[in-house]
C-alpha cells in the first residue's frame, strides 16, 4: 500500500464569521418539553393548556370514596373493601372473581391482590342522603368524604369512618394489639 492512501485527508473550512459563538446549525434552541408542547398546541389552535384539565389530588381522593375501584361506577350498597383500602361494589367484585376462574388471566389484573372473598370485608357504610354521586359520611364525626378528610376501613368489622374518629378513640386500644371499633364496638386489628 502506498502511504498516501492510508493517510486521512483533512479539509479546511474558512468562513468570514466566527463559529465560536454559534451553534453552527442554523439557530437551534434548547426548548424544554413544556415549551414545545405549549407551542404545538398553539399551532394546532388548541389554545394554551388549562390547569382545570388536570385532576387534582382532592378530586382523585374524592373519586376513591365515591366510585368503585373496579368498575368506576358510583358506589352503591353492598360495598366491599380490600386490605389496600379500595372500595368496590360487591356485585362487580363477585363478577370479576368469577370471570377470573373461567377466563384466562388478564395481563394487568386490577384485583390481583384479591384471591377470594376472605381477602375483602363487607363494609358498613353510611351515605349522605340525596347526594349524587353517593358520598360517604362518617357516622361518628359526620364529615363527608369529599377528598379533604381521610377515611379508613376498620378490619374485620368493615366500618368506614374518618381517621380523626379513630385517632380520638385510640386510647381504648388494649395491650394485645387490638382496639375497639368506634361505631359497632367489635374488636378490630390495630393499624387497619
Amino acid at each position: 500500500r502506498s502511504s498516501s492512501s492510508s493517510s486521512c485527508h483533512r479539509s479546511t473550512f474558512s468562513s468570514s464569521f466566527p463559529l465560536d459563538n454559534m451553534g453552527g446549525d442554523g439557530g437551534s434552541k434548547n426548548n424544554s418539553r413544556m415549551e414545545l408542547v405549549r407551542m404545538r398546541n398553539e399551532l394546532l389552535n388548541r389554545g394554551p393548556p388549562s390547569a382545570a384539565s388536570a385532576p387534582s389530588k382532592r378530586d382523585s381522593a374524592r373519586d376513591q370514596w365515591t366510585s368503585c375501584a373496579l368498575s368506576r361506577a358510583p358506589l352503591a350498597a353492598p360495598v366491599a373493601a380490600c386490605r389496600l383500602g379500595r372500595l368496590y361494589n360487591k356485585p362487580a367484585l363477585l363478577t370479576a372473581l368469577l370471570a377470573r376462574k373461567s377466563d384466562p388471566p388478564l395481563a394487568i389484573d386490577p384485583i390481583a391482590h384479591v384471591r377470594n372473598l376472605r381477602d375483602v370485608v363487607d363494609c358498613n357504610v353510611q351515605f349522605v342522603p340525596d347526594s349524587s354521586p353517593p358520598v360517604l359520611r362518617c357516622p361518628v364525626t359526620l364529615k363527608d368524604a369529599h377528598g379533604g378528610t381521610r377515611f379508613v376501613v376498620l378490619w374485620p368489622c368493615g366500618c368506614v369512618v374518618a381517621e380523626a374518629a379513630v385517632r380520638r378513640a385510640g386510647a381504648r386500644g388494649g395491650e394485645d394489639g387490638l382496639g375497639e371499633c368506634v361505631v359497632c364496638g367489635k374488636e378490630v386489628e390495630e393499624g387497619a
